[in-house]
């Protein structure tokens, strides 16, 4: 496991890429959103993997690995609600991996971001069940 999370800027990277792989998805040259992006372990799997851009979208400020700041390919969209933003444009892929905000919530902002069934890959969401419950 230490080799794997070594490969990416956080777990979040080796937890993405345990369910691409799973579920078959390929993001090479697909644009994509990272809701709650935090330091971008998402956004750096999705990249090393061979998306063209990451969207990644956070409340914080000043998170995101250096590296990834610094990586053309990647559009820092820090102080954002992905619940409140217009997207720039739609997207092939949507990751979700937010604290406090409920699934029922956020999907709803995820699809207004990922383009119409058919056309794009669609969203893929870590579930985290002590925030399902309200």
């Amino acid at each position: 496991m230490s080799d794997l999370t070594k490969e990416f800027v956080s777990r979040g990277g080796q937890k993405l890429g345990a369910a691409l792989e799973a579920f078959g998805v390929d993001v090479r040259g697909a644009t994509c959103a990272d809701f709650g992006c935090n330091v971008g372990g998402f956004t750096d799997c999705l990249l090393r993997r061979g998306a063209a851009k990451v969207h990644a979208v956070d409340t914080g400020y000043g998170c995101l690995a250096w590296r990834l700041r610094r990586d053309s390919r990647v559009v820092v969209m820090e102080r954002t609600n992905a619940l409140y933003a217009d997207p720039p444009e739609r997207v092939d892929l949507v990751v979700i991996d937010v604290a406090w905000t409920p699934q029922r919530l956020i999907v709803p902002a995820a699809m207004r971001w990922a383009k119409p069934p058919g056309e794009g890959i669609g969203i893929i969401s870590l579930l985290k069940p002590h925030y399902e419950l309200a």
